[in-house]
């Protein structure tokens, strides 16, 4: 079994590889976002955006938190943020008027296994760093975020080779990643390979009445329903939101460690 010794090696790669401008441990980027699913765009409802990371200083780092309104264009949207090496960010997309809230897409500067999900660029007498989103990375980015507010040093992971890691399990959805066991041993110290693991799945019936479905998720389709029809699909446990636009209601769903379902339906 190998042990995974290398999770606490810091990268070689550092954020100041990228920006030199000055002696602040904090820079300004501009974000940009994954396209969004296909019953988001669908549904032509402005979305609203919130973005969460950090801002560092000598004594540590304190949240940020800020809304942006995505008008539909994946790039253009400035942030500033710590630029310490493995600064996660987090954008959640919230479906205005409906106040859906989906799962987030994120991102950890400088580090990941895609060399494009950072690029400095100089254009038309603009010059600055990007920073690429993905859906893959929201749930690291997401256990980054919360492993730094329990003053975790996250800047020790090798999270360009622990991203690597993940991607090699071709999880079904980014969501399933068991995030909570994985960064009970990253608190632990002691790491394995094998704590890189798929979150246990339930192949559950829902019976929602007709219309078309989708679940908060960013891998999630369309389920298109008649009266009294079912449809069936593997989830973890979990809190999730089963909607239907049209007729402005939603379903919230909790399984449990066991695979035992709940369902309470509520309206916009």
């Amino acid at each position: 079994m190998r042990l995974f010794l290398f999770i606490f090696l810091v990268p070689v790669l550092t954020a100041c590889d990228f920006l030199s401008e000055n002696f602040s441990e904090n820079m300004e980027v501009e974000l940009v976002f994954p396209s969004m699913p296909g019953y988001v765009e669908s549904s032509k409802l402005p979305i609203r955006m919130e973005i969460e990371s950090y801002l560092a200083d000598s004594s540590g780092t304190e949240r940020v938190f800020t809304e942006i309104d995505y008008w539909g264009h994946s790039s253009g949207y400035l942030f500033r943020m710590s630029k310490r090496v493995n600064t996660p960010v987090l954008a959640t997309p919230v479906m205005e008027g409906v106040n859906i809230t989906l799962k987030p897409a994120g991102a950890v500067f400088p580090a990941s296994s895609d060399a494009s999900s950072v690029h400095r660029y100089s254009e038309q007498g603009r010059s600055g760093v990007k920073l690429f989103l993905s859906w893959d990375l929201g749930p690291l980015a997401e256990m980054l975020l919360r492993l730094a507010k329990q003053s975790f040093p996250v800047e020790s992971i090798n999270v360009e080779r622990l991203s690597r890691e993940i991607e090699d399990l071709s999880l079904t959805e980014p969501w399933f990643l068991d995030t909570d066991y994985l960064a009970s041993k990253l608190l632990s110290g002691k790491f394995r390979v094998t704590y890189i693991r798929e979150r246990a799945l339930f192949s559950e019936e829902f019976i929602p009445g007709r219309g078309d479905w989708f679940f908060n998720l960013p891998s999630s389709p369309v389920f298109s329903v008649e009266d009294g029809d079912s449809f069936t699909w593997e989830l973890s446990e979990g809190f999730y939101y089963l909607s239907n636009l049209s007729l402005s209601s939603f379903y919230s769903v909790f399984i449990d460690s066991e695979g035992n379902l709940s369902l309470e339906k509520e309206r916009f």
